[in-house]
């Protein structure tokens, strides 16, 4: 490749050399460039060429400065994709003065970057020298680096403004020179929305002038839509893949839907306009109490500022979905005593299932105190992050260990969403997963939207003289602690403002009494055991509501009768937890034969009853019933 004959463009990217436009100078690189306008007629001159960009750069982007210092840094969405020092030393750059530190070995105490003082541009041309002669920008690096380009005004010098745009440019170009991704290689969706989509979308929208940027830019429009409709059912439900990285691939889309906004250019078709809206609804009512996402760790939760500008514009003043945001900025603060609206009256719903997308969502109502239970099976075994009056309790792999007679029983296998129940009461959502002619496995899972308790159990069947033994486990969420009671083998879990009581109700509730399991945390992960012959039900039930916290809490196995026969646990079982004056009532019929058995006074054919015992009246007032 020779100056004379070299030309910089989108439609010239085989056999791209990176490596060979860094050397160039100044006067030889802007006169390779393949494009329209000043930038290009700019000279040797730095500061006709910077002022050419300024220009340029206001005019494509006329709106941002109307937006607030907190969303100019929509790059800082991405923390945590990548931390090393180099990327770290970006996003220090990005983000707003006065702001804590990202790094996420920081005490946050530092202080922010001022920008225009020396130290802000010692530091930008630091990483731009590293990727320039070290190593090539990464795709979150190329995310932040347009936005600086983007925010120009705010800090860059004219030398440091005309490096940046020839090295982004030069990156941009050697980044889509590799598009599409190798065939065969598996990358995350968030990974493949930020390199499929966003990046060369930024880069077609920055380097609008360059010749084939236009072609680049609808390509990956054209990308998103099709990403989308790929990745979410009809109703909005997000694929259950999408829950480890959701915020980062929500933050991807979401700039470009803002870049296409700023630059006045078409991003989704309508009707991906309106998926995306409902995407986004389901995201909302999957947040714990700060704005965080399942599954999220973020400290700083730059899902809760991806999720406020995501509906900005979209949603009704007093849709339920704004009226949360608000809640999250603190413009409406919390009525504890506000009547909560009836579900079916409620719209978008704060619950949701779709067995394509291998995932549920369960939530009381839509607030920031809201409990909430997200479940995703698409892989050997269930995600669940549980969330009791907006705190995350559990979050993480839902792993399960069994044997049968003795012998362990591989955990590979598929789970099918095989029951889903909404109504104003509860939401119930039941997995089964098979192994054939060995055991048939349930995991049901219950949560009150009225009162303020859940119920995850295990299930296990198998031939009714198999000796069977199974192990449950969930990592516990970060700042949960737990203590155990002297007396009984309920469990408390603790944070700041929560109190979760669990009760393993197939376990003798008095701890001197011989079990046949335990229920535990060990390795900071919630874990209960239990074993049974030819089958196991074994539910822990929480409880975290204040005005049963320190209420007595009694429970016992109750007697299932078949034509006044009383059957074996193997058969069925069925158990009865009083807190304080609430009484819950589990039963579960393993054998699925039809056989209209009798507990507590209920009479039934169903596979499973959840349901209240009414002590007036003596009777079971059914919740949930499977058949």
């Amino acid at each position: 490749m020779t100056t004379a004959t070299a030309s910089l463009s989108f439609a010239t990217l085989a056999d791209f050399d990176r490596g060979h436009w860094h050397q160039l100078q100044n006067s030889e690189f802007f006169a390779a460039i393949d494009c329209k306008g000043r930038i290009k007629k700019s000279g040797d001159s730095t500061s006709a060429t910077a002022a050419a960009l300024r220009t340029r750069l206001t005019k494509q982007f006329p709106t941002v400065h109307l937006m607030d210092s907190v969303d100019k840094s929509t790059a800082l969405w991405s923390v945590g994709l990548e931390s090393n020092d180099r990327t770290v030393a970006l996003f220090e750059l990005a983000k707003p003065n006065g702001d804590q530190s990202i790094d996420p070995q920081s005490n946050g105490n530092g202080q922010a970057r001022v920008a225009g003082e020396p130290d802000a541009s010692a530091s930008l041309n630091a990483v731009l020298d590293d990727i320039a002669e070290v190593t090539a920008a990464s795709p979150v690096e190329l995310i932040v680096l347009a936005e600086l380009l983007r925010e120009h005004d705010s800090w860059l010098n004219d030398a440091d403004l005309v490096r940046l745009w020839r090295m982004l440019l030069v990156e941009s170009l050697a980044f889509c020179s590799e598009l599409p991704e190798p065939e065969g290689e598996a990358i995350a969706e968030h990974q493949r929305a930020m390199v499929m989509i966003e990046i060369p979308f930024q880069a077609a929208l920055l380097f609008a002038d360059v010749k084939g940027a236009a072609g680049i830019r609808k390509q990956a429009a054209t990308t998103a839509n099709l990403h989308l409709e790929s990745l979410t059912d009809t109703d909005g439900t997000p694929h259950g893949r999408l829950l480890h990285g959701f915020r980062f691939w929500l933050a991807s889309l979401t700039r470009c839907v803002l870049w296409a906004d700023w630059s006045a250019t078409k991003f989704w078709n309508r009707e991906s306009q309106e998926r995306f809206k409902s995407v986004i609804a389901a995201a909302m009512a999957m947040t714990d109490r700060q704005g965080r996402l399942p599954f999220d760790t973020d400290i700083h939760c730059y899902g809760r500022a991806v999720l406020s500008v995501a509906c900005a514009g979209g949603w009704k003043r007093k849709s339920p979905v704004t009226r949360l945001i608000e809640c999250w900025n603190g413009d409406a603060p919390i009525d504890p005593n506000a009547k909560r609206p009836h579900p079916k009256k409620v719209d978008p719903s704060p619950t949701g299932q779709s067995d394509w997308a291998e995932l549920a969502y369960l939530r009381s109502h839509w607030s920031t105190d809201g409990d909430r239970i997200v479940v995703g099976h698409g892989d050997s075994m269930p995600i669940l992050d549980f969330a009791c009056r907006g705190v995350p309790v559990l979050s993480g792999d839902w792993e399960l260990e069994i044997s049968i007679n003795g012998a362990p029983i591989s955990s590979v296998g598929e789970w099918y969403n095989v029951c889903w129940f909404s109504d104003s009461d509860s939401d119930y959502v039941e997995l089964q997963w098979t192994v054939k002619d060995v055991v048939r496995v349930e995991r049901q899972i219950f949560l009150s939207r009225t009162n303020q308790y859940g119920i995850l159990a295990d299930c296990l069947t198998a031939d009714i003289s198999d000796a069977v033994e199974m192990r449950s486990r969930i990592p516990l969420a970060t700042g949960i602690e737990h203590r155990t009671l002297s007396r009984s083998r309920e469990l408390m879990l603790e944070s700041s403002g929560i109190h979760v009581r669990a009760f393993p109700v197939a376990l003798d509730h008095d701890r001197v009494q011989k079990a046949v399991g335990e229920l535990q945390v060990l390795d900071n992960q919630l874990q209960w055991s239990q074993r049974g012959e030819g089958a196991i039900f074994a539910p822990v039930f929480f409880d975290w509501s204040p005005e049963r916290r320190d209420a007595e809490a009694v429970w016992n196995r109750l007697t299932v009768t078949d034509d006044r026969r009383v059957v074996s646990a193997a058969e069925a079982v069925g158990f009865r937890l009083r807190v304080g004056k609430s009484q819950s009532v589990m039963y579960r019929n393993h054998r699925r034969d039809g056989s209209h058995r009798a507990v507590l006074g209920c009479h039934t054919t169903n596979e499973t009853i959840i349901g209240r015992f009414n002590a007036k009246s003596g009777e079971v007032e059914p919740l949930v019933f499977v058949e």
